[in-house]
């Protein structure tokens, strides 16, 4: 294993040559280093294999370190806030030496307001980093990059209500898989309501405009998209000191560029539950399912989720947490063919260590498996490692 030697040692000491963290500073610093072993690198089922594995004699599970470098900057001038995040990555396995990568992704933004009565915010981002193994299975390290900008601006009518409206544009490009490249453009408005105790109630109507930018065998780039309204409504209530209640719920009516293709209208939506059990234990619950923002490049991918989770403040410095969830993937052709349909079931435990106020030890594991229910693509996974941050 060669390791970019400079990057490493910087990331890891360069934190003591700084004065000390603290929250309120305008520009703040950090660094952290991680080790993980994964036992199923690729997501590879029991007899899959790809060129990596087949070169290290079937092996299927690495270590690696990863070491980030971080910067924020925040400066309020008046009543705006000008803001910037940046940050960047090295990933270095031991043995799978074709998957070592460096990321990156930074962020500037603008809190305004105007008067009394209107305020929001605009922000831009771009970022690199290497494509998920549960889509890419076959070894090669298909980099993403995605740059995007957003606008959401509020004009409070009324001390209870306020009309929103909000614009965005994203894109993404792949070094190996370009008939996933594709870009998303989408705006809306929207009516907010908040009551005198925090409960809020937010309608919202959405348009979206997704592209892909190149053409799949015999079919054109403009008309392997599809257009899209979505509308919802979010509940957000405190039922108790303890007790929150949140949820939103919805129906996405879109349809594909195809020349005589059938709108589809599916429903969207997410309800969860936080509960502050004691003064020092939290728990969580929740279910939804949702559209991915961006696709497999062969149709829309839809995500179903459940989970539970319990946080416990074990003493001032140490918190551990668990939580268990299921998920189902599933991937529809604009012609209501299923082509994917998996079904994920996960555990992570994890306990944050903080000494001193400006570190953070965190030890985890993670187990995950999954059921391929159209194919033979399952598999299992277990992870562990310790991850380590320093603010400065």
């Amino acid at each position: 294993m060669h390791f970019n030697k400079n990057f490493i040692w910087l990331a890891v000491f360069s934190p003591f040559s700084f004065a000390a963290y603290d929250a309120t500073d305008m520009v703040s610093l950090n660094a952290d280093m991680a080790y993980k072993y994964d036992s199923n690198v690729f997501r590879l089922s029991d007899f899959g294999s790809n060129s990596v594995v087949r070169k290290n004699d079937g092996q299927l599970g690495d270590s690696n370190l990863q070491a980030v470098l971080g910067a924020k900057f925040q400066m309020p001038i008046s009543r705006q806030k000008i803001y910037a995040n940046a940050q960047m990555s090295r990933q270095q396995y031991f043995t799978f030496e074709e998957l070592n990568y460096t990321g990156w992704q930074a962020d500037v933004g603008w809190g305004w307001q105007l008067g009394n009565q209107f305020f929001g915010t605009l922000a831009a981002h771009s970022k690199s980093s290497m494509n998920s193994f549960d889509d890419v299975r076959n070894g090669v390290v298909d980099m993403v990059r995605e740059t995007g900008a957003d606008w959401n601006g509020a004009w409070q009518i009324h001390s209870q209500w306020s009309l929103l409206a909000n614009a965005s544009y994203v894109k993404q490009v792949h070094d190996e898989r370009k008939l996933e490249d594709a870009k998303n453009s989408s705006y809306g408005f929207g009516l907010r309501y908040v009551t005198g105790k925090g409960s809020s109630l937010t309608l919202r109507h959405n348009w979206q405009d997704y592209d892909y930018l190149n053409d799949l065998l015999f079919i054109s780039a403009s008309l392997r998209g599809y257009t899209e309204q979505i509308t919802t409504l979010n509940l957000v209530w405190p039922i108790t000191e303890k007790i929150e209640i949140a949820a939103n719920g919805g129906f996405s009516q879109w349809k594909s560029k195809i020349q005589n293709s059938k709108s589809s209208r599916t429903p969207q939506g997410d309800l969860a539950l936080k509960w502050r059990g004691t003064e020092k234990t939290r728990f969580r619950t929740g279910y939804g399912q949702n559209f991915d923002q961006f696709n497999s490049g062969v149709g829309r991918n839809l995500e179903r989720k459940a989970y539970f989770g319990a946080n416990w403040e074990m003493s001032e410095k140490m918190v551990w947490d668990a939580e268990f969830s299921r998920r189902q993937r599933t991937t529809d052709s604009s012609h209501s063919i299923q082509l994917r349909d998996e079904l994920y079931d996960s555990f992570r435990l994890r306990l944050s260590y903080t000494p001193v106020r400006s570190v953070t030890l965190s030890p985890f594991v993670t187990l995950e498996r999954r059921k391929d229910q159209i194919g033979s693509d399952d598999y299992s996974d277990q992870q562990y490692g310790i991850s380590g941050r320093y603010d400065f």
